[in-house]
């Protein structure tokens, strides 16, 4: 388990980029960080994003390349949707998916 975040879960939300190009409104994103890949349509790409930050903010966990992953995740988002540069929040869409879950 990884913090309340089952794995299990995230199993469910691993797709195959031929899925995800399916499935997503939008084309995925793709991310990398060293050894760390993840494909995924912009909202569920937001979300991971979020709840590695928080399980690494509420632990106190502190490794380089998650923090990294996560932040090239975040920016990824905010380039698609072509955010401010200081805007790290959903759009607003996807903050009625949420529902302030984060």
């Amino acid at each position: 388990m990884l913090g309340n975040i089952k794995l299990e879960a995230i199993e469910d939300l691993k797709m195959t980029r031929a899925e995800t190009k399916a499935q997503a409104p939008h084309p995925p994103l793709e991310v990398r960080e060293h050894q760390l890949h993840l494909v995924a349509d912009p909202l569920r790409m937001k979300i991971i994003a979020e709840a590695v930050g928080k399980y690494m903010d509420e632990h106190s966990f502190e490794d380089t390349t998650l923090s990294d992953f996560r932040y090239n995740m975040e920016a990824s988002y905010q380039s698609f949707y072509s955010l401010d540069q200081d805007d790290w929040d959903f759009v607003p869409e996807h903050k009625e998916q949420v529902h302030g879950a984060f």
